[in-house]
């Protein structure tokens, strides 16, 4: 049994272990244990196959047929085939592990026996290499030591050749300046040559030996009707092509005529020739071609074109120059644009204290009224050869104490210094500009100039120094090695030796290739600098701002709260209401005292008005410019943050973004002030505006409304800065000049008094109906007093107020107290215009006093005027504060008896006293000189201005007329600035208000002036009248004054002159006016003569007195018509003089903008572009059409009317006023009815027709004249 056991055991760990799956081993297994007693067979596969797929019921007989065999087999059969699948199975995976784990250890054997093999190679190779390393680096050590030595030789060689590469590069560029200069000149002197030639372009050549002479000839008379020309030669230029290809082609052709007159016709008549492929144009050297080529593409140019070889440029704001490089572009036209940006940027968002410019390009015709910014004080210093080239400037804050130190500037350097205090500080600001490219020699003298400009700012021992500017070094870093600097380490070197710390170490200067640090800040105390760097550029310069922050403390103008009421939306019935039943007569019965009841009545006023009138308070900023918006603000932070990345990044990308939010900060400003203007100028255009907003907006426009900052104030020796204490400090100056000080005792005593009346005015009684009156008469718009109640409380509720205050007036006048809160005024110190701004002489008060003390005021001065008036007490020689009378009269009167006595042959000596602060104070010690003539000389001047009017020792007017054309001139050229976006209307007013009041003051005396002193004043006005019409500068005086509605100065004086006489002839004025001389003839006939109203004329004996005031007034009255001279009062006298004027000016003309509208002002004038109107004003040699054919003169008429250039535009004229003037008509026949008629309605407007239908056709003329583009700028 035992070996029977093992067999099988043995056995099948055979096949276990040399069987590859189960089933296999299993089936083959059975087959081995079924055929025991037979024959053994091979295993094959079909017999397991066949296993795998018997019924159950064949392998269950199998299994009882093999249950029946021999005992022997029994331990296999009763074996379960399930168990023996998983102990086969556990069999092979352990013989599975086994021989794993076996061919791993083997596998390991192998690869740890190969990778000890190379690495023992790889290490045997490394430690060969570092053998030779170690061997060769003692050899290297040699060598790089006499490498250092080398380029250490090297390096000193670099410097020298380096210093001398500069000093040629220098010398370089100074042969680049006289190169140029030589360059200018050569063509100065080519363009001389061609001073009689033109070039003819678009003609065909038609035959290939052609006689150019004679085409051109043929040309110039056919098209041109230009005969008796004198041709020198001509000849075609261009590539010569063979003989067969030069017909038929357009080559220009060169003509030099043998006079310059002639190439002058035919320069003039070459309009007839547009239109055509046929064009003539002035024969140009190559540089003055590529000039205007590049003129005519830039981007701030309106046109360019060539005149005698010449070149002009016109700026898109109609300023037009020559222009001999075209790096002159920037300089002569953007001065303005930049700054305004300036004004913009650094002053109104930045808000710098000092700006320091270099390169300001200006020069001396450039007036400081040009480049001045509101409410800063402007240093210049210009370059000494008045080029325009170089230049500083500084503009610094008026609420800083400033001053220019010439004594530390050097001559020769562009250097400005100026010396700024504050409350303890003294602060030295210089700029300079130092230009480069320069010999050595110049840098040299540079820098010893730069060296003593240190040690002068030096010796003044400032607090605080600093140097700004642009020095042109060209360093990358102020720190690097300088050896691309122009100056080397020079300039490092002196900063250090004088202690001076540079601020700046970033490129200020940004271009395509490279970044540079230019521009440099020099301080000698850098501990009070809190902030110092790099800001974006302005406009399209390459300089960036470099800026620095002193932790000085400088008092800046706070805002301010302040109380404001909407009495648009005021309830004022009810207020008047509750007035009406308000207490105020419980006052009487609780308080004694007139200061209770005045404040217990002003308390009862005020909180009536704060129940019914809506108010708030609102934050009061004095800087704040009216058009910035929070989208211009977050414009410009986005600007900054883009440069900023561009600083940090240096890419391309960036910088374009940076370049496109720049130009989008520029565009929202100019919309955004621009949107401001024209806002200011619309309301400016009302014909309904009150004279308080005209006012308001005239000062708006001129820039008049500066800022009322105080600057810093001296006091003995020191300044003061901050608001509250210049505030006591004035208030104290005021207050001082109404005390008399410590010699109160020491005045003299007066003489004896005597009354000059019996009559006494024993008390005065305030009236109702009076009180009622001025409470009526209050003016809304003026300022209210310390007590918050306005004029518009006391004027729309006067019925409710006049019966109290009416009873608080007379309490006061029977109690004889004036109630103290009436005595308490806001004063507001105004500049008077001269003198220096930081003394306190220099300022007046004015006092903004209660509302309800004036009307008090009111009533006592009736009734003192009343007496002082019917009593007589009044003197004659007091022309000031007097009814019906002014200070014109006086100086009539003046005038009247020096030339009097001079032509009686009489010594004439005037002294005049100047009785400071006579109005000021209530009593003061007299300040009269003694006038001694006999032991003293009085000092005698040649000339003195007495009320406005400058009298001389030759009493002629020639300075007083110098002085005023100068003041007008100065208000024109504030206009003027102003025309591109002032309407016509709008400057026609401001000139009758601002400048033609200062002429007719006192008109009537100086009437009597040189021609030449009046034609000075008549050019005020002409000049005025070419501002507003835009009208072309040689336009006829005449003509210039129809159009605007004007006469002429001297006829305006004399208007001026009768008038007065008038008033004279009727008492209208004061009795010593009237008294002059017995003024009528004796009517001695019983019937009436024209002579009867006649004045009798004055005998003269010389001839200043028989042109005097009166004397020549007379003549000229006499010879008035009756019906002047018997006028029955003042209003109808005017009224017929303006009328024998004729003045006749339409409304509608005044009325429009734009170019279109000054076209056709100038159409309406007789002097335009059109040829008849230059041929007129001799400007040209043809007045004929050039477009059409024969000899048809280009006047209005045609050029409306006829010209066959415009058929397609005069048909859309023609269709657009068809409506407003015949709508039933053809337009043939509307255009060929009356043409003369026509053309002059189109230009001058019907009187048939409303001013609106007249401004609708003159609009159709506009776009007329803008589509024909006859006029284009």
């Amino acid at each position: 049994m035992p070996r029977k056991k093992s067999k099988p055991k043995k056995r099948f760990k055979t096949m276990s272990s040399t069987t590859q799956s189960t089933p296999t081993t299993m089936s083959g297994a059975k087959d081995k244990i079924k055929n025991t007693s037979s024959k053994p067979e091979p295993i094959t596969s079909t017999p397991i196959a066949t296993s795998s797929i018997k019924p159950h019921h064949e392998q269950k007989r199998k299994r009882e047929a093999l249950s029946s065999d021999s005992s022997a087999d029994s331990f296999v059969l009763d074996l379960d085939s399930e168990q023996i699948k998983v102990k086969i199975q556990r069999i092979i995976e352990e013989s599975v592990n086994v021989a794993t784990e076996a061919a791993i250890q083997a596998a390991k054997k192998t690869i740890q026996t190969g990778l000890e093999s190379i690495f023992s190679h790889r290490i045997d190779i490394l430690e060969s290499r570092i053998f030779d390393l170690e061997k060769n680096y003692d050899k290297q050590l040699e060598w790089n030591s006499k490498l250092s030595k080398d380029l250490v030789e090297l390096l000193n060689d670099n410097k020298a050749k380096t210093l001398k590469i500069s000093t040629l590069h220098s010398e370089l560029n100074m042969v680049h300046k006289d190169l140029k200069q030589h360059r200018f000149q050569i063509n100065e002197t080519a363009q001389y040559t061609r001073k009689n030639t033109v070039r003819i372009f678009g003609i065909v050549q038609t035959e290939e030996k052609e006689n150019t002479h004679d085409v051109v000839q043929k040309l110039l008379k056919e098209k041109l009707s230009l005969d008796n020309i004198d041709i020198e030669i001509a000849h075609r230029i261009g590539p010569v092509k063979d003989s067969d290809e030069n017909v038929n082609t357009r080559r220009p052709i060169i003509c030099k005529m043998l006079r310059r007159t002639d190439k002058i016709k035919v320069i003039a008549s070459r309009r007839k020739l547009k239109g055509q492929k046929v064009s003539i144009s002035d024969e140009l050297t190559k540089l003055n071609f590529e000039l205007l080529k590049s003129l005519q593409e830039h981007e701030l140019i309106d046109q360019a074109w060539s005149y005698n070889g010449k070149i002009f440029a016109k700026h898109k704001n109609n300023d037009i120059k020559r222009i001999i490089d075209i790096a002159d572009v920037s300089r002569v036209f953007s001065n303005r644009t930049k700054l305004d940006e300036i004004e913009f940027v650094l002053c109104n968002e930045l808000q710098y204290d000092v700006i320091c410019i270099s390169e300001t390009w200006l020069k001396p015709d450039i007036s400081f009224e040009d480049i001045k910014i509101d409410n800063y004080n402007t240093y210049r210093r210009d370059r000494a050869d008045g080029f325009g080239y170089g230049g500083v400037a500084i503009y610094v804050s008026d609420r800083l104490y400033s001053m220019r130190r010439q004594e530390l500037e050097i001559q020769g350097l562009e250097f400005l210094c100026i010396e700024v205090k504050t409350k303890d500080k003294s602060i030295l600001v210089s700029v300079c500009y130092r230009p480069p490219n320069v010999t050595a020699n110049e840098r040299k003298k540079f820098t010893d100039s730069f060296t003593a400009v240190i040690e002068n700012m030096k010796s003044h021992s400032p607090d605080v120094c600093l140097i700004l500017g642009d020095f042109n070094d060209r360093c990358v870093s102020w720190f690097d090695s300088h050896s691309h600097s122009e100056l080397g380490l020079t300039l490092f070197n002196l900063a250090h030796r004088y202690g001076l710390s540079q601020l700046i170490d970033e490129p200020t200067r940004y271009t395509d290739s490279n970044a540079t640090l230019l521009d440099l800040i020099f301080t000698d105390n850098e501990r009070c600098v809190s902030d110092f760097g790099v800001s974006p550029p302005l406009l399209n310069l390459d300089h960036c701002i470099i800026f620095c922050k002193l932790s000085l403390k400088v008092s800046k103008s706070r805002a301010f709260q302040r109380r404001v009421w909407d009495y648009k939306s005021a309830d004022f019935n009810s207020l008047n209401t509750a007035l009406l039943n308000a207490p105020f007569d419980s006052a009487y019965e609780i308080f004694d005292d007139v200061n209770d009841i005045a404040s217990y009545t002003s308390d009862l006023i005020t909180s009536a008005c704060s129940e019914f009138i809506p108010n708030k308070i609102v934050t009061i900023r004095h800087r704040d410019k009216p058009w910035m918006s929070n989208e211009v603000r977050r414009a410009i932070r986005k600007r900054d943050r883009c440069f900023k990345k561009y600083q940090r990044t240096r890419r391309d990308e960036d910088k374009l973004y940076h370049i496109v939010a720049r130009r989008e900060v520029n565009r929202l400003k100019r919309d955004a002030k621009q949107r401001y203007e024209i806002n200011i100028i619309r309301s400016f255009s009302r014909e309904n505006l009150n004279p308080r907003k005209f006012w308001s907006l005239s000062k708006s426009v001129l820039g008049y409304n500066s800022d009322r900052t105080i600057p810093p104030l001296k006091d003995n020796m020191n300044l003061i800065s901050d608001d509250l204490e210049k505030a006591e400090l004035l208030n104290c100056y005021f207050s001082a000049q109404m005390h008399l000080g410590q010699h109160e005792n020491d005045l003299p005593a007066l003489p004896p008094l005597s009354f000059l009346t019996v009559e006494r005015l024993q008390e005065i009684v305030a009236v109702e109906e009076d009180v009622l009156k001025y409470l009526r008469q209050s003016n809304p718009h003026k300022s209210c007093g310390p007590d918050g109640i306005s004029n518009h409380i006391l004027k729309y509720c006067a019925h409710s107020l006049y019966k109290p205050l009416t009873k608080l007036f007379n309490f006061s006048l029977h109690s004889g107290v004036y109630p103290s809160l009436w005595k308490v005024s806001n004063v507001c110190p105004v500049y008077k215009n001269k003198g220096d701004k930081n003394i306190m002489s220099n300022y007046r008060p004015i006092a903004l006093l209660s509302s309800v003390s004036k009307i008090l005021e009111k009533v006592i001065y009736k009734a003192i005027y009343e007496f002082c008036e019917f009593n007589d007490l009044l003197i004659s020689e007091n022309s000031g504060f007097k009814k019906n009378d002014s200070t014109v009269n006086q100086l009539i009167t003046i005038t009247h008896e020096i030339y009097k006595s001079l032509d009686s042959g009489k010594d004439v000596c005037t002294i005049f006293l100047d009785v400071s602060k006579a109005f000021d104070k209530k009593k003061q010690i007299p300040h009269y000189p003694p006038l001694i003539l006999n032991n003293v000389n009085i000092k005698r001047v040649t000339c003195h201005k007495h009320l406005g009017l400058i009298l001389n020792d030759k009493l002629s007017w020639t300075d007083h007329i110098a002085d005023i054309c100068k003041k007008c001139h100065n208000k024109l050229n504030t206009i003027l600035r102003m025309r591109h976006i002032l309407p016509r209307l709008c400057i026609e007013k401001l000139y009758k208000t601002f400048v033609r009041s200062l002429l007719d003051y006192a008109d009537v005396i100086y009437d009597n002036c040189t021609s030449a002193d009046s034609a000075n004043i008549e050019h005020v006005q002409r000049r005025a009248c070419i501002i507003s019409t835009g009208a072309i500068r040689v336009t006829k005086h005449v003509t210039l004054l129809k159009e605007v509605g004007l006469e002429l100065l001297k006829t305006r004086r004399q208007v001026h002159r009768l008038t007065y006489l008038y008033k004279i002839k009727n008492h209208l004025v004061p009795d010593y006016l009237c008294n002059f001389h017995p003024l009528f003839h004796h009517n001695t006939e019983n019937y009436n003569l024209r002579r009867h109203a006649n004045l009798i004329p004055i005998r003269s004996r010389t001839v200043a007195y028989y042109n005097s005031f009166l004397l020549a007034t007379i003549r000229d009255w006499n010879s008035l018509s009756a019906e002047l001279i018997t006028a029955t009062s003042l209003a109808s006298f005017k009224r017929l003089l303006k009328k024998n004027l004729n003045l006749c000016s339409k409304k509608i003309y005044s009325r429009g903008h734009g170019y279109e509208k000054k076209i056709h002002t100038r159409l309406r004038l007789g002097l335009s572009a059109l040829n008849d109107h230059l041929y007129k004003y001799n400007l040209t040699l043809n007045r004929f059409c050039d477009f059409c054919p024969g000899n048809c003169i280009e006047n209005t008429e045609h050029y409306l009317i006829h010209c066959a250039r415009y058929t397609n535009y005069r048909i859309t004229l023609l269709l657009g006023i068809k409506n407003l003037l015949c709508p039933d008509i053809n337009i043939a026949m509307l255009r060929d009815l009356c043409p003369n008629y026509l053309s002059k309605i189109l230009i001058e407007g019907s009187d048939d027709l409303s001013d609106d239908t007249n401004l609708e056709m003159f609009e159709c003329v506009f776009r007329f004249i803008k589509s024909s583009n006859r006029f284009s700028r």
